[in-house]
């Protein structure tokens, strides 16, 4: 299940809840947006103060504690938002690779992902577990 606040293919970011025995999982963001809204995304990551409000929302200590710190992994695994599959190893087209930002402008996908056991998923508080965590990540879709 996927929506967004322009609907399931809009084109801003999303949530989606994906339920199956073993493999349950929330996630929300920007998964692979089309090459003109991960322009734009960019070209506000490069303004002037631009990636601050996405750094603090992924820096926040709720964010922290669900997802990792906001920082790549050295082997390149998963956390936070970096480490996605899609990630460029080097600086996109047109960007110094020395840029500040540049750990944000590799990304292509801008997600982050909570998983469930089943146990939490069959207990009786599993409505407010995914009440709170779509909580700390409402700030991530809303900046």
């Amino acid at each position: 299940m996927s929506t967004s606040r322009s609907g399931r293919k809009g084109i801003w970011a999303g949530y989606h809840l994906y339920l199956c025995p073993g493999d349950v999982f929330l996630a929300c963001g920007s998964w692979q947006p089309e090459k003109d809204i991960l322009q734009r995304i960019r070209a506000r990551l490069m303004a002037p103060g631009g990636a601050q409000p996405l750094r603090n929302v992924i820096s926040a200590p709720e964010f922290v504690k669900l997802f990792g710190e906001a920082k790549p992994l050295p082997n390149g695994g998963r956390r936070n938002i970096f480490g996605h599959p899609d990630q460029l190893k080097v600086a996109p087209k047109g960007v110094d690779k020395t840029h500040p930002e540049i750990d944000l402008l590799k990304l292509r996908s801008m997600t982050v992902l909570r998983r469930f056991t089943d146990k939490q998923v069959l207990s009786a508080d599993f409505a407010d577990l995914v009440a709170d965590t779509v909580g700390v990540m409402a700030p991530f879709i809303h900046v």
